[in-house]
């Protein structure tokens, strides 16, 4: 139901540009801030040696296939650091966890609000985030790729 929903928004927006006022229900997104809520809950909760055991498995398959992280490697492990306030280790392990809080919490003020001063934050924090992802995909080749 909500993947309906969510190609149907998408074939709108694509369809047609000038119709902005067509947005998923309010139960649906705050439902989606609901479940991303308890994700961090769980990884605020888990064992610290869970995450970060020394073992050489992995399940990222980027990292199996092509031999070196994606730019979402660490980010779990950034996550938890952050939450426990741990925030040189959390820039450590993936420096873009700090634009996914601040999108994060722009998202949140934008669903309690519904203001567009909000929206624009929110996608200002959104275009920083995959901008942060792109330049550590691209440190992540230069750093496994140059041998210098």
């Amino acid at each position: 139901m909500y993947l309906k929903l969510f190609i149907n928004f998408i074939s709108i927006h694509l369809a047609n540009k000038s119709n902005k006022k067509y947005r998923f229900p309010v139960p649906i997104r705050f439902f989606s801030y609901g479940i991303f809520s308890l994700l961090f809950l769980i990884i605020y909760f888990l064992p610290f040696n869970v995450l970060f055991n020394n073992d050489d498995f992995t399940l990222c398959l980027h990292k199996r296939i092509l031999g070196f992280e994606c730019p979402g490697c660490g980010m779990t492990r950034a996550v938890y650091m952050f939450l426990h306030f741990n925030f040189n280790e959390a820039m450590k392990l993936n420096f873009a966890v700090l634009t996914l809080f601040s999108f994060f919490i722009a998202h949140g003020f934008y669903l309690v609000f519904n203001n567009k001063y909000f929206r624009k934050i929110r996608l200002f924090f959104l275009y920083l985030f995959t901008a942060s992802l792109i330049i550590i995909y691209c440190l992540r080749i230069v750093d496994n790729y140059c041998l210098i």
